[in-house]
């Protein structure tokens, strides 16, 4: 019992390997190349333009996106909504 039990679980386990290494060939064969998502402004009435780009409290950044405007006075000093934060 024990036995047959194990040989089971290793025919699983081998044609599960050869089915994975069966697609992976596939993949390559038909040269198959993963490319991550990419996030663009497509039309220009596209929301997300407008709420990163044109919101009156915001402003564009090149590494946050958007950052709030100093001038705005929806934001306090440090940047938050709200009041300001002790320093610690």
């Amino acid at each position: 019992m024990k036995k047959e039990l194990i040989i089971h679980v290793c025919l699983v386990l081998f044609s599960l390997l050869a089915a994975v290494i069966i697609f992976e060939l596939f993949l390559r064969l038909i040269d198959y190349n993963y490319t991550p998502l990419r996030i663009e402004v497509q039309f220009k009435t596209d929301w997300r333009d407008y709420h990163a780009f044109q919101d009156q409290n915001f402003v564009a950044d090149p590494e946050l996106i958007w950052r709030p405007k100093e001038s705005a006075s929806l934001f306090n000093f440090q940047g938050y909504r709200g009041q300001e934060l002790p320093a610690n």
